[in-house]
């Protein structure tokens, strides 16, 4: 008896320190994207970031993770890194396409395959991706046009 308590109190205190940890790491993810967005405010791409990436190597919540990799995105955009921009922004529609930045990361693509890159085949299909996937987003009629241009 005494032994089974023993074990199940254990059990007790490995979940409570995983949650803990597990509360601990988000919070520092939160640390990290609150530094990052001063630093994205104010122009400092690279070291915006670099805040990012530390805060989503701490594997936070799928909400925060979402946001982190569509700053990522804005970041390398403001950067011309246009082929890193894009990577990250997928992300986002991919993997957490119930998210509140999926839309806008979809639309910001095919906008950056059109005005940036030039490639309007690719442009066209990414805005047929948006109208298919979020058809009453707030962008829906100028990616209407944008099809019709082309």
């Amino acid at each position: 008896m005494k032994k089974k308590i023993t074990v199940i109190l254990g059990l007790f205190i490995f979940v409570g320190g995983f949650f803990l940890y597990k509360n601990s790491s988000e919070q520092k993810s939160i640390k990290y994207l609150g530094k990052g967005n001063k630093f994205l405010k104010n122009g400092k791409y690279i070291e915006a970031i670099l805040e990012y990436q530390k805060a989503a190597a701490l594997k936070p919540s799928k909400k925060i993770s979402a946001e982190l990799h569509y700053n990522i995105a804005t970041g390398c955009l403001a950067l011309a890194q246009y082929s890193s921009a894009i990577m990250e922004y997928k992300k986002v529609v991919g993997d957490y396409k119930d998210s509140p930045f999926a839309d806008d990361a979809q639309f910001i693509t095919a906008m950056i395959f059109d005005e940036r890159l030039g490639n309007k085949k690719r442009a066209k299909q990414e805005f047929k991706f948006y109208l298919d996937n979020f058809p009453k987003a707030k962008y829906s009629f100028e990616a209407k046009r944008k099809i019709l241009e082309k």
